[in-house]
């Protein structure tokens, strides 16, 4: 499954970050699982950076992957979080990984909209043009009633499209490109930091 999963990223053209709890001891270097690991990620390009335990017991279970090709991660920490319970017990067993990762700022979509000025429609145009309307005469033919109401959307949609009733109005609107948080403030390729659940930071 694991090599399904990496064939099907590694055709792709994208750079991938890969983060999670393989829960294998990759600092036992003779261990099978930990030679298939390494051996799986090298055939297909990619390396894993954690070099230091992420678990009390002293092993690292916690790992971070990338292609090879990219350098885009940088300044790796281990650290313990210490979240106490209301007895003042530790309350882990891993302790948090935190990286950055450089990430271009993706483009803004532009594009033009058009929206009818309904307030100032004028209402007497719009009775006669649905009385004199062809398609909605004819309607009873049809006695489904899916097909009825598919007549009486449509129709009334290229009503209000004309121009004597109330006209289309052009406006330019901007759209954010999806990915990146809003609250970041980023200019060419930025530092994002993300922590061990791959929530962005500034």
């Amino acid at each position: 499954m694991a090599c399904v999963f990496l064939s099907q990223l590694a055709t792709g053209d994208k750079n991938i970050i890969i983060v999670g709890d393989l829960n294998f001891h990759l600092d036992k270097l003779e261990n099978q699982d930990t030679v298939m690991i390494k051996s799986v990620l090298e055939s297909f390009g990619m390396r894993q950076h954690i070099a230091e335990p992420t678990h009390v017991a002293g092993h690292i279970l916690d790992l971070v992957i990338s292609r090879d090709t990219y350098d885009t991660l940088s300044d790796f920490a281990i650290s313990d979080p210490g979240f106490p319970d209301s007895s003042g017990n530790i309350l882990r067993d891993h302790f948090s990984v935190v990286f950055y990762a450089r990430a271009a700022k993706p483009a803004s979509i532009r594009k033009t909209v058009q929206f009818r000025k309904l307030k100032s429609i004028n209402i007497s145009n719009f009775k006669e043009d649905i009385i004199s309307s062809s398609n909605i005469q004819k309607a009873h033919e049809h006695a489904d009633t899916d097909t009825l109401v598919e007549i009486y959307n449509n129709e009334l949609a290229a009503i209000l499209d004309k121009p004597h009733l109330c006209g289309l109005k052009p406006s330019l609107s901007v759209h954010r490109a999806l990915g990146l948080p809003r609250s970041c403030t980023m200019k060419n390729t930025p530092d994002v930091c993300l922590n061990a659940n791959g929530r962005g930071q500034n």
